[in-house]
């Protein structure tokens, strides 16, 4: 089978297995975006947001034309995303087919060792939980690690060509424009212009280095310049440093501790296997055999085992004198992997968003541990064996446990308190909510009432300034009282010691700050009390 048709049936079967298995549980960042893309309105200051330039631009136009057929945004954007993490994985394959094509044959006949090793890889990547989480939910990473692979295979099919005519420098140039579509739909794929320096420059082209530089800035740099020109009326650098700072300034991300690294290597075990709310060993030291702790457990160590073969083959790779071409392959995957790994820790170690990105390389170097196997059949077999063996497991415990249950709505509790917030209330009320959580992006989409979020509202409207977020909400809630609307609160009076602390930490805001209303139980949706404030 040819290297296009195994990508094209690759494509096939993961967009199956996704648009069959699309969430219901949807992350209340991902519905951050549903709902300005919903609204439509580009006046939004989040429209344009540094970190995520073009996306509500991009989700716009998709979901208008499947608005066109009475499909919802939520709907059109998980089938973007569906769509999208198929194609990555279909990249993903074709891009390790290149790299590891100087490869011999195995000794078995049939499919070359190259395809069969780049082939599990990507199998890998589309069961990996982290890539087909986001391959079936709203977010905005996916569509960004699909231009980062496209960028890759480029990269990819450049390292093995040693022609310099035409089709060399379009090569070069695509991977700055391709990398340049993904930094504009999530910002953090600037990151990856480590790796493909470094094989570029590996190669010793300078030239081709710097074209890829050129074609990168140019791609990134334009759309960046008009919209802040036209749409913000920035002029001085200082107005653009501003605007990239904008999110490091909100103090949510970006904060190292000891605790990060822990933190990093919890989610990037998931970002592979559902942990199930996190592996709790302690419990199994107390004899406590809760089987999905029991599975939870045992997947983090399988997995933390796997990031440690990794690590020593791709050590090893890098100091064997005589494999130049497998020397290249390790470090470029080595050092996005590592580049990616260094910045998660210190942003935001607890989000797997953030670690689908490294699932990409982290597969490429299973998929070089399988080729390079080929120096002794015994090795192959038992190699390939193994990756199959572990890809199965992924796939049974990763559909059982998290997708196959959270396709259907009713699994969602979230999503029917939402519901049932919405029947028990009124469109001219007005529902208080912590922030960044179901009831904030639920109630709003799904149920149609005014949300004031706390967390919101102070880092965007009162520009993180606590004691104006307080003069906000007061005045909001009295408005509403005022004009004959009722006021209520969901999850704020409710909070764990450790939601509370965030909340806190995040917005300077805590219960007690709406102390000086009397509150009273309005009605029960699911486990949620909803509050009614009134007047002192």
């Amino acid at each position: 089978m040819s290297t296009a048709r195994i990508a094209t049936a690759l494509f096939l079967a993961a967009a199956l297995l996704y648009l069959a298995t699309l969430t219901a549980f949807y992350s209340p960042d991902g519905m951050s975006f549903t709902m300005l893309i919903d609204a439509g309105d580009a006046g939004n200051p989040l429209w344009f947001q540094a970190e995520h330039l073009l996306y509500p631009t991009t989700g716009a136009a998709w979901a208008g034309v499947w608005g066109l057929l009475g499909v919802r945004p939520h709907v059109s954007l998980q089938v973007l995303n569906a769509l999208a993490g198929a194609a990555t994985v279909a990249l993903a394959f074709l891009a390790l087919a290149a790299l590891l094509r100087p490869d011999v044959r195995s000794h078995a006949e049939g499919l070359p060792q190259h395809r069969r090793a780049a082939a599990l890889g990507a199998l890998g990547l589309a069961v990996s939980y982290g890539h087909w989480l986001h391959a079936t939910d709203v977010e905005d990473q996916i569509l960004s690690n699909m231009l980062l692979a496209l960028a890759f295979w480029l990269l990819a099919e450049w390292l093995r060509r040693s022609d310099t005519g035409t089709r060399h420098w379009l090569l070069v140039a695509g991977v700055g424009v391709a990398q340049a579509g993904a930094v504009l739909i999530h910002l953090t794929a600037a990151l990856w212009t480590v790796p493909a320096l470094l094989a570029l420059l590996w190669a010793r082209r300078w030239r081709n280095g710097a074209a890829y530089l050129l074609a990168l800035a140019a791609a990134t740099g334009i759309p960046y310049l008009l919209v802040g020109v036209f749409r913000f009326g920035y002029v001085w650098p200082g107005d653009y440093v501003g605007w990239f700072l904008s999110a490091p300034g909100h103090g949510v991300w970006g904060r190292f501790g000891l605790g990060n690294v822990w933190a990093a290597i919890r989610a990037l075990v998931e970002a592979f296997v559902y942990q199930q709310g996190g592996a709790r060993f302690g419990d199994l030291l107390h004899g406590q055999l809760n089987p999905a702790n029991l599975l939870a457990v045992t997947g983090f160590n399988v997995i933390g085992a796997l990031l440690l073969i990794l690590a020593g083959t791709a050590l090893l790779t890098l100091l064997r004198p005589r494999a130049a071409g497998e020397r290249r392959t390790a470090a470029k995957l080595a050092a996005w992997a590592s580049v990616y790994f260094l910045f998660n820790v210190y942003w935001a170690p607890e989000d797997v968003q953030f670690w689908t990105v490294v699932l990409l390389p982290l597969w490429g170097l299973v998929a070089l541990l399988v080729a390079t196997s080929q120096r002794s059949r015994r090795a192959i077999r038992h190699t390939q064996y193994a990756v199959l063996v572990l890809l199965a497991a992924l796939f049974i415990v990763n559909l059982g446990t998290a997708f196959w249950p959270r396709r259907d709505q009713a699994n969602n509790p979230g999503l029917q308190a939402a519901r049932c917030v919405g029947e028990h209330t009124a469109p001219t009320d007005l529902i208080v909510t912590p922030g960044w959580d179901w009831a904030s992006s639920y109630i709003p989409y799904f149920a149609q009432r005014r949300v004031l979020s706390l967390v919101d509202t102070t880092l965007i409207a009162a520009g993180g300034d606590p004691l104006a977020a307080h003069d906000l909400i007061y005045d909001a809630i009295q408005e509403n009282m005022a004009y004959g609307g009722r006021v209520y609160v969901v999850r704020l009076f409710d909070l764990g010691e450790t939601d509370t602390a965030w909340l806190r930490d995040t917005a300077g805001l805590s219960p007690d700050d709406l102390a000086r209303w009397a509150r009273q139980p309005a009605f029960q949706c699911q486990d949620e009390t909803v509050w009614e404030l009134t007047r002192p």
